[in-house]
């Protein structure tokens, strides 16, 4: 199987990691012989087609070329995935100072957001509120210009020139699902976003509150916004590896993915992410610095993954009608 790489994407100027990242990604994926890259390469359709397979469980097989040289196998593929999308995320080495490394299948939501199209298509705006709790926040004079939302900000900016982008950050500590969802009603008269992402269950999870009865409030909510006319991405917890074992996030995100699937909404699955880097070493989950440092990566990070989650749901990329 032979993927189109992003390497166009990324500026010739661009500092030496995406050259690494560039090399490795040739390495794993080969053009076949006498073949060049596409000058622009659509990756989105592969990085939805690769998402279907890992979530439909069906692996890459290998399987013979002509020459007799056998292809890639799946570790081979994932990697090709995770290092493409890695330097979509890097494009523009100004705005980004270091790669945000995350595997394909965890960016292929499948739902399209269509007010966020439309808004950028008829009005070239857009307007997303960050409906959140503690996570969505960080500490120190530094912490609401680097918290994900104002991060979110600047990504899409990025991303969408000419674009007026505006991210309002409505987090607050100590809610969970069921107080957020009741809020949603004044949050729309007042800001009237295109996108709502809503980030909870970490509070839920905590007070153990019962399943069923956070499933209630995410619908209560979800059908909220979608009646005053806002798309919704729906986020999940945060990963940290010293309290894995201590709060049962499991039952509380896997009704988040129901949810997010029965209402035909993109979920940005931070939870699995943050749990990618920890295991793969990206970041170091388990230092706890003072100075905000890695917590700053890591919300920079997701910002930009969110941020390619929208422009991707809303068909966004330079080639389609609506970004022009």
């Amino acid at each position: 199987m032979r993927f189109c790489t992003a390497t166009m994407l990324a500026a010739a100027s661009a500092p030496s990691w995406p050259g690494l990242l560039q090399a490795r990604y040739r390495g794993l994926c080969p053009l076949p012989a006498g073949e060049r890259a596409a000058r622009f390469c659509k990756i989105k359709e592969w990085v939805r087609g690769f998402g279907s397979i890992i979530l439909a469980g069906n692996p890459l097989t290998p399987t013979l070329s002509p020459n007799g040289e056998r292809e890639h196998t799946e570790s081979a593929a994932r990697s090709c995935a995770a290092i493409a999308v890695a330097l979509y995320l890097s494009a523009g080495a100004a705005f980004a100072a270091e790669p945000c490394d995350i595997p394909a299948s965890l960016l292929s939501g499948g739902y399209d957001l269509k007010h966020v199209a439309e808004a950028v298509a008829k009005d070239k705006r857009l307007t997303v509120a960050v409906v959140g709790t503690g996570s969505s926040l960080l500490a120190g004079p530094d912490g609401p210009r680097s918290a994900y939302p104002a991060r979110l900000e600047e990504a899409l900016k990025h991303k969408l020139p000419g674009v007026d982008v505006k991210v309002v950050s409505l987090a607050r500590s100590r809610m969970s699902a069921e107080d957020l969802a009741h809020g949603m009603d004044k949050m729309l008269s007042v800001e009237k976003p295109d996108l709502v992402i809503w980030q909870t269950g970490t509070l839920d999870a905590i007070r153990r509150v019962e399943p069923d009865e956070f499933r209630a409030a995410l619908d209560e909510g979800v059908e909220t916004l979608h009646k005053g006319g806002a798309d919704v991405i729906l986020m999940n917890m945060q990963y940290s590896p010293r309290t894995d074992i201590m709060v049962p996030l499991g039952p509380y995100a896997d009704n988040m993915r129901v949810v997010a699937q029965q209402h035909e909404i993109p979920l940005f699955d931070r939870l699995a992410i943050m749990r990618n880097w920890s295991d793969t070493g990206a970041f170091d989950l388990y230092a706890a610095g003072k100075d905000n440092v890695l917590a700053q990566r890591v919300h920079d990070c997701i910002a930009r993954g969110i941020a390619f989650m929208i422009v991707d749901a809303a068909h966004l990329h330079p080639e389609s009608k609506a970004a022009q």
